[in-house]
């Protein structure tokens, strides 16, 4: 067992840590029927074509002419025995004719042994880059919901390992398995020819070895998939823990990590020894009843060559005949030896097919292709009554939300973390479909529009931009590969990009580096718009596209957005108020259910929940009012008449409300009530630790409350 090398967790926490991480194995796990159904479709993808077949023929040759070969030993063998007896010129001329037929057997079997090697190696080549693009193809295809239920390491390892086993078990080994039942097959037929009786002795060992294999083999693929399971844990491992090897050193987590990938490896290392095991034992058991065969056939047939003795001094059943024999169960016995050990790896092969079929003809829950594809879209967007669930969550993340976006208009969706806001984008995306409700584009359900199509209307721009490691013109193009280099200089210069990209060495031919490592984050984040802008959308989502910059970056990358949104419907999710600000319409999140709309200043005036998000980026002059609007809003909640609306469980469209400074102009009117609220105001300044000689920004900092994105 390996060592605990680390004192920072205890075993238990490895064992529940990302209880969810593996649900691999739920997805995958091989059943009979799957393995029937992945055989069948590998040796269709074999042995489809009468090219593939006619490989068989030279396989066949290599394997029966060893036989044949030792076919003409026997009867070289015989013939120098006559010779040593009575040496003539007659049967020295015959010994020639064996020999030479010999090496002319040998170079035929040599010459199918290329044809066979070569034909087996392209085959093997064909089948494994078909079942590799094919799974890709799938992966490709599938919806989000399968990458989040199935960790990269796994699916890495049906691309890499598991594609190679079949490519192995289809190609050069099937050559050697045909090769090998060849030679079998030919040796039992020759001993039945020499004698019934010793091939009878011969295969009599064969029913009792398909016993055993029909025992051991299930075992083995048992095994194999339970390897690939704890295989696929490791692969999983070492991706996640290599992709954040800076939060791990930062952290000083290595040895932590260490472990955890040794534990994985050790549940594998434990497959690989009970697999070692049950393939030992067969063969060991095989190896017996071969060896009882042989030596039953030696036996017999000293018996018979002591009978055979002729009245003329020759023999029946001579010597070269009993060696023959010998060797046809000899060579029979390595033929069926080999074909074991090639068994063994085409159940395997089989078992790894099966974990890929099992995946690529598993349909995605949200189609690929195939819907309408209207020329008259506007990108007018309708949520009604949507309810969502993630499926790897049990929870709600949105509980009941309706709102509308017309077209043109700029939405901001705002609330804490984990409110719901990117969640509306992923289904605007379509990434998922919704649990309850209906999202509407233009009047339609989205799930009639055709994806491929949606997502060339819609343009994203995230908060962590994906750059691939190619130039900055090639980054460009992934929105739209048939752009000319006019319409990506245009780009260019909508997102506020073109001025720095001119400036480097090789303008747009410029490698970004390894996700975009070469360029800061603010020229990551404008490329990433000019790959959304040359698709020219109709709806463009920004989400969270400015959080991770600077104050320098923030200001180029907003003036970028602000040039792609004009004439675009927009939806932006965001934190920083210089963002939202300005959004025709803001929809506040809060646990899933939207509890506040309206303009920036409508929702600061109203002092709710919107005001308390973003109180700390509001000017004196917000501040103010908000902080007296909020003032009177907790007046009223005390007494009964909560004006606020943060709560909203029918998710109605909320309506802007009246401004709370007009609406309490008759309780000002009462001097004793203006008393009152001085006195609560003074208590509170008192308990607060405002004096008369706080100064201003000390005041503001005390009275805003603690609340932040």
């Amino acid at each position: 067992m390996f060592p605990n090398r680390s004192t920072h967790r205890s075993s238990s926490e490895y064992s529940t840590r990302r209880s969810s991480e593996y649900s691999l194995s739920e997805q995958i796990k091989v059943q009979d029927d799957d393995t029937k159904m992945a055989k069948g479709t590998l040796y269709k993808m074999a042995f489809g074509s009468c090219k593939n077949v006619l490989a068989i023929i030279p396989s066949f040759i290599s394997g029966g002419g060893t036989i044949l070969t030792f076919f003409l030993f026997g009867k070289l063998l015989n013939q120098l025995t006559f010779y040593s007896m009575d040496p003539n010129p007659n049967a020295y001329d015959k010994c020639l004719k064996y020999i030479y037929g010999m090496i002319g057997t040998s170079c035929g079997s040599a010459l199918c042994k290329f044809f066979d090697q070569y034909a087996w190696i392209r085959i093997g080549a064909e089948v494994s880059g078909r079942i590799r693009r094919d799974l890709f193809r799938s992966m490709m295809q599938n919806d989000v919901t399968f990458f989040d239920t199935n960790p990269i390491g796994g699916i890495l390892t049906l691309l890499s390992e598991d594609s190679q086993q079949v490519q192995q078990a289809f190609g050069t080994e099937k050559g050697t398995q045909i090769s090998n039942l060849a030679q079998f097959i030919t040796g039992i037929v020759f001993a039945y020819v020499y004698s019934w009786k010793l091939a009878l002795i011969a295969t009599a060992i064969i029913p009792v070895a398909g016993i055993f294999m029909a025992f051991f083999m299930p075992a083995v693929i048992k095994e194999a998939s339970r390897r690939f399971l704890s295989l696929s844990k490791s692969m999983t491992i070492a991706e996640e823990t290599l992709s954040s090897v800076r939060t791990v050193r930062g952290f000083n987590r290595e040895e932590d990590e260490i472990v955890r990938f040794e534990k994985s490896q050790y549940e594998t290392i434990k497959s690989e020894r009970r697999i070692g095991f049950l393939m030992s034992g067969m063969g060991s058991i095989i190896m017996i009843l071969l060896w009882a065969m042989v030596l039953g056939n030696l036996y017999y047939g000293t018996h018979l060559v002591q009978n055979s003795l002729r009245s003329d001094g020759t023999f029946g059943f001579g010597l070269g005949d009993l060696m023959s024999c010998w060797g046809y169960c000899m060579f029979g016995r390595m033929g069926i030896l080999m074909l074991q050990g090639s068994l063994q790896g085409e159940q395997r092969a089989i078992a790894a097919g099966a974990r890929i079929f099992k995946l690529t003809n598993s349909p995605p829950s949200v189609p690929f292709d195939g819907g309408i594809e209207p020329d008259n879209f506007v990108g007018e967007i309708e949520f009604k009554n949507v309810t969502f669930r993630y499926p790897t969550r049990p929870v709600n993340v949105l509980n009941n939300v309706s709102f509308k976006i017309r077209s043109g208009e700029i939405a901001a969706l705002v609330g804490h973390y984990g409110s719901g806001k990117s969640t509306c984008v992923q289904l605007l995306e379509r990434y998922y479909d919704v649990t309850e409700g209906l999202i509407l584009l233009d009047g339609r359900d989205i799930k009639e529009y055709n994806p491929r199509w949606l997502h060339h209307k819609i343009g994203l721009v995230g908060q962590e931009p994906t750059l691939f490691s190619t130039t900055i013109k090639n980054n460009i193009l992934y929105g739209v590969e048939t752009a000319t280099d006019s319409q990506i200089d245009t780009a260019a210069d909508i997102a506020n990009a073109k001025k720095f990209i001119e400036k480097l060495d090789k303008k747009y031919d410029t490698l970004v580096g390894d996700r975009g490592g070469q360029l800061s984050g603010g020229q990551r984040q404008r490329i990433a718009i000019a790959r959304a802008v040359i698709k020219n959308p109709r709806i463009l989502i920004c989400d969270e596209a400015i959080s991770a910059l600077d104050a320098e970056s923030e200001k180029k990358v907003q003036a970028a957005l602000d040039n792609v949104l004009i004439g675009r419907t927009g939806v932006i999710v965001a934190h920083r108020l210089s963002t939202i600000k300005n959004a025709n319409i803001i929809y506040v999140f809060d646990a899933g259910v939207i509890v506040e709309q309206g303009t920036h200043n409508e929702l600061v005036q109203k002092g709710g929940f919107y005001y308390k998000l973003v109180s700390r980026q509001l000017t004196q002059k917000d501040i103010m009012k908000g902080s007296e609007a909020a003032k009177k809003n907790n007046a009223n909640s005390a007494a009964g008449n909560n004006i606020s609306d943060t709560s909203n469980p029918q998710n109605k469209p909320v309506q802007p409300l009246p401004d709370p400074v007009k609406k309490d102009e008759k309780k000002k009117e009462n001097k004793n009530e203006m008393k009152k609220d001085k006195k609560k105001k003074e208590t509170s300044d008192s308990d607060s630790g405002i004096n008369s000689s706080t100064t201003n920004s000390e005041k503001t900092r005390l009275l805003l409350p603690a609340y932040s994105f």
